[in-house]
C-alpha cells in the first residue's frame, strides 16, 4: 500500500506542476488591442487655443498591451485639426494641423462581462504645424510651433463581441508650449488646455 501511495503521488506532482504553470502563464499572459476614435477637441481656459482658434474635429489611433489584466502600456497617436478665428490674437495663418506622440499608461476596471473602466496617463511631444495657402501675392505661410503634451483620461467600454468594444473617453489635455513671444503676452502661449471626447472602436483584448 505504501509503495502503491508513493507511486500516485509522483505520477500526479507533475501534472500539478504542469497545471500551476499553465494557470499562471495564462494570468500573465500580455494581451493586445488597438483602438481607433474620432475626437471632439474642446479648446478651454484663457489661452490662444481657445480664444483665437477653432478646433473641428481629430482622429486618435493607440496600440496597448496588457498584464494581467488591469496593468496596460502604450503608445498614442493623436491629430487635431484647427482654424484661426482671430488672427489678431495668434497670428496671420489660416488653419494649424496638431499632431501629437505619446506614451500611455494606466489601469483597467473589471465591472462585469461586458462594461469596464480605464485610466490612463499620457505624456509625449506635440507639434502645431500653422499653414497659410491662399495669399495676395501667392506667399506661402508654413511654420512649426513645439509642445509638450500632458494627457489625463478615463474610458468606459461595452464589449460587443470577444474581440470588438465600443468605448466612449473623456480626456483632460494640457499643451506646454515652446512659443517664445512678447513678454505681456507669453502667458497667453505658454499653456494650451482641453477637454476631449473620444467615441471610438476596440479591435482586441
Amino acid at each position: 500500500t505504501l509503495i502503491f501511495t508513493i507511486s500516485f503521488w509522483a505520477c500526479s506532482l507533475p501534472a500539478q506542476t504542469s497545471d500551476t504553470i499553465d494557470n499562471k502563464t495564462k494570468q500573465s499572459k500580455t494581451h493586445l488591442n488597438i483602438e481607433f476614435s474620432g475626437v471632439v477637441p474642446i479648446a478651454i481656459g484663457n489661452n490662444f487655443a481657445a480664444d483665437g482658434m477653432d478646433f473641428k474635429y481629430g482622429l486618435n489611433f493607440s496600440f496597448k498591451g496588457y498584464f494581467n489584466n488591469h496593468l496596460f502600456f502604450g503608445l498614442k497617436f493623436q491629430h487635431l485639426r484647427a482654424d484661426v478665428a482671430d488672427v489678431t490674437l495668434v497670428g496671420v495663418f489660416e488653419h494649424s494641423n496638431v499632431n501629437s506622440y505619446l506614451a500611455v499608461g494606466g489601469y483597467r476596471f473589471i465591472l462585469d462581462k461586458q462594461f469596464n473602466l480605464e485610466t490612463s496617463l499620457g505624456i509625449g511631444a506635440t507639434v502645431y504645424n500653422n499653414k497659410k495657402t491662399s495669399t495676395t501675392f501667392d506667399e506661402k505661410i508654413d511654420f512649426e510651433d513645439d509642445a509638450t503634451t500632458l494627457l489625463l483620461s478615463t474610458a468606459a467600454s461595452y464589449e460587443i463581441s470577444k474581440n470588438l468594444k465600443v468605448f466612449i473617453k473623456p480626456e483632460y489635455r494640457i499643451d506646454f508650449m515652446q512659443i517664445d513671444t512678447a513678454p505681456i503676452r507669453q502667458d497667453f502661449f505658454n499653456e494650451a488646455h482641453f477637454l476631449n471626447i473620444l467615441v471610438g472602436i476596440r479591435f482586441g483584448y
